[in-house]
């Protein structure tokens, strides 16, 4: 048993982050002490980015060097973003503990390998920006967007480049190629950036490709979705093209990191996400219209809009007075089995003082499995957990404020309970984050856990039970950790086991969970999709106009991702040439409503939120059969959601 003695619970600490440190790093690239690691922050009360680097740069000299870094992404010279409070920063692994005390909160990031070590924290306005000379610009945060496809072709007349593809930012560690980027240190510190100045021709922009890309990636295909100037519905046409405003916007795109995409948790995802908005921003006019798709989701988190990225969203949408416009999908979580909600309750008709959570962690799994616990801050005293292994061996409980890390040594521990008292990733609830290790041994894993069914049991507490008609609300998540595509590490998502649960496909007319299974489909959102402005964004099937199985609920509006149940998902462009590709999910039904969005603000500025989904073509609307199936009402139509 591992306890982390350094750690401040009370401070708005992130387990995650707790348990990388109790682990070496392991799940993180085993990064080194003088490594650089990424967090995405929030600032202290009646701060801003800016003054907190002011702050932070009046402090450094020779007894106390350099340990942070905030990227000059977020010191632009636009006045818009002058009062950001949220940004990233960049610590050194043996400086940590330190952001405690200088920040709000903070959530763990992935580590980057900025080309500068010896940077300081710069206090003055970055002017190093050429904004694209456009009044509509859409940004692609995504893996490989094929920056030469036909589809993304020059259609605004006499120009340098043969794309309008103006700006792209690789967040990867290494160079793509030898000869077409350059390092983005004026800039970000990290990745590289398209050299534009070296293309002269198309050629130059196929050769700028990585030599091992493949024909397909979900970035390209995302891409033509919401700006190419080719319609892909009708692939016989000889020359169909779209005639609307996306077809001529300048595209700016942002290239994930190959390790943060193979990590499908995308529990470190945040800050590179955050990153690649600022980056888009900063690329354009203040009096520019910008849409940003990020098509990428998770399942674990507080889901009550009040994590880090999601404010951080909120607040950058707000103070663009309404041009900026953030689209995400809403999730292939619906039958994912990742969601468990319940009460545990004194009142006497009701009294349940444990609820026991069977969770399935299968074998050969070479990543560590995730559930989060969550409830309301002010309940937190109230519960302990206990966790069993799959032999029936009662492992150990764990209360608020007790940071366990168990297992047989620190550098291959098997399980954990980290349960602090103040959880960064969100305002309103606490968090107890249960671990089971990797169950495939690889040379990183010096022993692995069990695979099986594991039994987290949720309990009141002595005290607790002695309360009068006490009632705590209790969800539970399971983190993502599927396979993707193009990953270099074998995963397998685990997920909760209960006899009373009714898969959709059992009952396909039932729109409501089960009440007498603790399994709810009802909450399995995106992580990242809770805040008050971003638009949300479902999937439906072309040909029966129903909701598509695996889209989970409550989105803002829903597009087609299938075409009908044997014809899975919507055509878009490959990577290379003339290529066309199929690919289904919420992630390529969000660019079809982002392309809507352009279009709209195009000629429609400083609406709000309700508005612009009101003004959007009936058919990105979610179809009134798809919101009863999963009883997705929005409450503009007057109705509400019923059952939830």
């Amino acid at each position: 048993m591992i306890f982390i003695p350094d750690m401040d619970v009370k401070l708005a600490a992130d387990p995650y982050f707790i348990w990388a440190e109790a682990t070496d790093f392991r799940d993180y690239g085993k990064i080194k002490k003088d490594d650089w690691v990424s967090f995405v922050i929030e600032c202290k009360d009646g701060e801003t980015v800016r003054s907190f680097a002011s702050r932070l740069k009046q402090r450094i000299d020779k007894n106390n060097p350099i340990w942070c870094k905030i990227p000059n992404l977020y010191l632009t010279n636009s006045a818009r973003f002058a009062t950001v409070r949220f940004c990233t920063i960049q610590v050194q692994r043996k400086n940590i503990l330190k952001l405690q005390k200088e920040v709000k909160r903070f959530e763990l990031g992935m580590p980057v390998n900025p080309h500068s070590a010896d940077s300081v924290l710069e206090t003055t306005i970055n002017d190093q920006y050429i904004p694209v000379n456009n009044s509509l610009v859409v940004g692609i945060i995504d893996d490989f967007v094929g920056f030469a496809h036909n589809t993304f072709a020059n259609t605004r007349g006499s120009s340098a480049s043969a794309t309008r593809v103006e700006r792209v930012w690789s967040q990867s560690l290494k160079s793509p190629t030898a000869n077409y980027w350059k390092k983005s240190e004026a800039t970000n510190s990290y990745g590289f950036e398209l050299d534009f100045s070296k293309i002269k021709s198309a050629k130059d922009l196929t050769l700028a490709y990585p030599a091992a890309l493949p024909n397909m990636t979900h970035g390209s295909h995302v891409a033509s979705v919401a700006v190419g100037k080719k319609s892909y519905k009708n692939p016989s046409a000889a020359a169909d093209l779209h005639q609307d405003a996306a077809a001529s916007a300048s595209i700016i795109a942002v290239h994930l990191p190959q390790s943060t995409l193979e990590d499908s948790s995308g529990g470190a995802m945040n800050a590179q996400l955050l990153d690649g908005i600022h980056y888009i921003l900063a690329n354009t006019k203040d009096e520019a219209t910008v849409v940003i798709n990020a098509s990428y989701s998770t399942h674990a988190g507080a889901h009550d809009g009040t994590s880090i990225l999601e404010e951080a969203m909120d607040e950058l949408i707000q103070l663009s007075n309404r041009k900026l416009a953030i689209v995400l999908p809403v999730g292939n979580h619906y039958e994912a089995r990742g969601h468990a909600k319940f009460e545990l309750t004194t009142k006497p008709d009701t009294k349940k003082l444990a609820q026991k959570m069977l969770w399935q962690v299968l074998p050969d799994c070479s990543s560590s499995s995730f559930m989060e616990i969550w409830l309301p801050k002010e309940n937190a005293n109230l519960l302990r957990i206990e966790l069993t292994d799959p032999q029936g061996k009662l492992i150990e409980d764990a209360t608020v404020g007790k940071n366990w890390v168990l297992g047989h040594d620190k550098q291959s521990p098997q399980f954990a309970i980290i349960f602090p008292e103040v959880t960064g990733s969100s305002t309103k609830g606490v968090m107890a984050l249960v671990v089971v290790s990797p169950t495939r041994q690889d040379p990183s894993n010096l022993d692995v856990a069990q695979h099986g069914l594991w039994t987290v049991t949720v309990n009141l507490t002595e005290e607790a039970k002695n309360i009068n008609n006490l009632t705590v609300p209790v969800d539970a998540w399971i983190e993502r950790n599927d396979t993707i595509k193009r990953a270099h590490r074998q995963r397998g998502q685990s997920y909760f086991v209960d006899a009373a649960y009714e898969k959709y496909a059992q009952k396909p007319g039932q729109a409501l969970d089960n009440p007498a299974s603790y399994i709810k489909r009802f909450g399995s959102r995106n992580t990242i999709a809770g805040g008050s402005e971003t638009i949300v964004v479902g999937g439906y099937q072309h040909q029966s106009m129903l909701a598509v199985p695996y889209s989970a609920c409550l989105p803002d509006v829903a597009a087609m991702s299938d075409e009908n149940k044997t014809l899975r998902g919507v055509r878009g462009a490959g990577a290379r040439g003339l290529s066309v590709v199929r690919m289904n999910g919420t992630s390529v039904a969000a660019p079809v409503v982002a392309r809507c969005i352009a279009n709209y603000l195009s000629s429609n500025t400083s609406v709000s939120k309700a508005d612009l989904i009101a003004g959007l073509p009936s058919a990105s609307r979610a179809p009134t059969s798809a919101r009863k199936q999963r009883v997705l009402i929005p409450e503009r139509d007057g109705e509400k959601q019923v059952g939830a």
